[in-house]
């Protein structure tokens, strides 16, 4: 679901959502260019670009003025780690070309980034802090700086690399910042 154009049926449903209280995580895109990709460019989207094992951010990950977040997406043309395997995100899926079969095959992308960055989101809600502006200002304030910092940071990395014991530790402490629920 993305790509580089915008769309009001689109911009619209990130709003709606966002306005019924559901935290809504979108990749940045896989193009390798300075335009975020839509929805993530939208102002209710937490955009989340990707980065690889050495934590710069990818080849193939779009950054602009809209990352608010960085998380593991992956390298499968790289091992930095030296374990023999591609440093992409392991992911069970269906195997292409056989819809029957499924395997754990290493994958790369803003897509692989993403759901890092939801799943960090949903242990923040987890804690009680619910409302989306709230997890938002959470996740960034607890990302932390990359080890591979560049002199554009903000508009590769966002906020930082999302750090889910921080923003969890952060959560259940309570955060005064925003509002921690919304009524639906």
């Amino acid at each position: 679901l993305g790509g580089p154009m915008a769309s009001s049926v689109l911009a619209k449903a990130v709003k709606y959502a966002h306005d019924k209280g559901v935290v809504v995580v979108c990749a940045a895109g896989n193009d390798g260019r300075g335009k975020v990709s839509y929805p993530a460019a939208y102002p209710y989207a937490i955009a989340v670009a990707a980065t690889q094992f050495d934590e710069t951010t990818t080849f193939y990950s779009n950054w602009g003025k809209e990352i608010d977040i960085a998380a593991p997406g992956g390298n499968t043309r790289v091992d930095q780690n030296g374990d023999g395997q591609p440093d992409g995100v392991l992911q069970n899926t269906i195997v292409p070309g056989n819809i029957s079969q499924n395997d754990y095959l290493w994958f790369m992308g803003t897509s692989m980034a993403a759901p890092h960055v939801a799943g960090v989101a949903a242990l923040v809600v987890g804690q009680g802090v619910t409302n989306p502006d709230a997890v938002e200002k959470v996740l960034k304030e607890t990302a932390r700086e990359p080890k591979a910092a560049k002199k554009d940071n903000q508009n590769r990395y966002g906020a930082g690399i999302v750090d889910a014991a921080a923003a969890v530790r952060k959560a259940q402490l309570g955060y005064g910042g925003l509002e921690l629920t919304c009524a639906l």
